[in-house]
């Protein structure tokens, strides 16, 4: 069976060892083989390492990776505009859905100061949509299929997009 001694090997090499542990390793060094071949191991690599010559990173070069992300994450989404539609789409819907179940209740002055702040612009588009909408099972049904036909949409046409790409390169 192998046992495992790295902790002892490093305090060895960083010379923090206790009192035990300087007695045990004089005892394994005497006994043991494998402990003496490995902490002669552990010794050329500890050493090794100091030697390797450190190269300093330019002063900046955190602005400028960040800088680089910044621009090829603005550059992906610059050309995906559909993904954006479609989250703009499903909020609007989510607010319409809130705004007519605040209205549909019968205590309108527990409804919040933005619903009152924005009631006058959104009035009639809301009432035509309240009538749409008045059974409780058309809202989730309605906004699950939205979900599940935007999702087909967004990946039909984000494989097209690389479909053409991959009909480009030849």
């Amino acid at each position: 069976m192998k046992k495992n001694y790295d902790d002892l090997y490093n305090k060895f090499i960083d010379n923090d060892l206790t009192n035990e542990e300087r007695k045990k390793i004089e005892v394994l060094l005497k006994t043991d083989k494998n402990f003496s071949l490995a902490l002669k191991a552990h010794k050329f690599v500890h050493n090794t390492l100091f030697e390797i010559p450190i190269i300093r990173a330019p002063f900046d070069i955190t602005s400028k990776v960040m800088e680089q992300i910044l621009n090829d994450i603005s550059e992906k989404y610059k050309n995906n505009y559909f993904f954006r539609v479609i989250v703009a789409v499903f909020f609007v819907l989510f607010l319409i859905t809130i705004l007519v179940f605040l209205q549909s209740k019968n205590n309108v002055q527990q409804s919040t100061e933005f619903f009152e702040m924005i009631k006058p612009y959104i009035q009639s588009f809301v009432q035509q949509i309240k009538i749409l909408l008045q059974s409780n099972l058309i809202k989730p049904l309605g906004s699950l299929f939205s979900l599940i036909v935007f999702l087909i949409l967004y990946f039909t046409v984000n494989e097209h997009k690389k479909f053409r790409e991959k009909i480009k390169q030849f």
